[in-house]
C-alpha cells in the first residue's frame, strides 16, 4: 500500500498511572529515493483514542487495565475504525496540510522554518498525483531550505549577514533533502 495505518500505546511520564492510545498514517517513502524502515517512518498524521472525554487511560491496578482495554476497544472501533477506513491518499494530503502553519495564500511568501512542511506536502501531493500542486510546493520548500542562516554574538537566527554573525553551515541530512527535491523538480519540470 501507500501508506501503513498505525496503532501504539504511549506511557504516560515516570510513575503516572496511565497511558495513552495513539492510532494514525505513516508513510515511509514519501520522499523519493528515500526508503525508511517503517519503524524509523514517524507519523505523518495521527490522533489519540480518548478515555470518558480525557486522552489518559488509567492503568494503576488490574481493574482499571481491563476496563480501560475493554473502554479503548469500543472507542477504536467507535472512532478510528471509520476514520482509518474513509482516507484516501488525497484525503491524507488535505489533512496533513491542516497540520501545518503552511497557508496556500502565502505560497512563496512563507518564512524560513517552514521547509519541511512545505517539502513533505509536496511530495504527498506528488504521490496523490498532484504534479502541478508539488511542483509548487516543492518549489516554497526549495526557496526555504536554500536561504542562508547566520546566527549572531546574541544567538539570534537572521538570513542577512550582520556584524559579528557566523554563519550556519546545513547539516548533512540537510544538504541531501534539499537535493532531493531539486532533483524531483527537475524532473516534474520535464515530464
Amino acid at each position: 500500500g501507500e501508506w501503513y495505518e498505525t496503532f501504539n500505546l504511549q506511557a504516560s511520564s515516570y510513575g503516572n498511572p496511565f497511558f495513552y492510545i495513539n492510532y494514525g498514517v505513516c508513510i515511509p517513502d514519501r520522499w523519493p529515493g528515500v526508503k525508511q524502515e517503517l519503524k524509523d517512518a514517524g507519523w505523518i498524521l495521527g490522533r489519540r483514542l480518548s478515555y470518558k472525554g480525557n486522552g489518559a487511560f488509567p492503568c494503576k491496578t488490574k481493574a482499571e487495565i481491563e476496563e480501560s482495554a475493554a473502554y479503548a476497544l469500543e472507542e477504536y472501533k467507535r472512532e478510528a475504525v471509520p476514520w482509518l477506513k474513509d482516507l484516501k491518499l488525497e484525503k491524507i494530503c488535505d489533512l496533513y496540510f491542516e497540520t501545518t502553519n503552511l497557508d496556500k495564500d502565502r505560497l512563496g511568501c512563507h518564512e524560513w522554518g517552514h521547509q519541511l512542511g512545505a517539502a513533505n506536502y509536496g511530495f504527498l501531493l506528488l504521490k496523490a498525483g498532484k504534479k502541478a500542486e508539488a511542483l509548487a510546493w516543492l518549489r516554497e520548500a526549495e526557496r526555504l531550505m536554500a536561504v542562508p542562516v547566520f546566527i549572531t554574538r546574541e544567538g539570534n537566527v537572521v538570513h542577512e549577514r550582520e556584524k559579528y554573525s557566523r554563519i550556519e553551515k546545513p547539516e548533512r541530512d540537510e544538504l541531501e533533502r534539499l537535493e532531493i527535491v531539486r532533483r524531483t523538480i527537475k524532473e516534474l519540470s520535464f515530464a
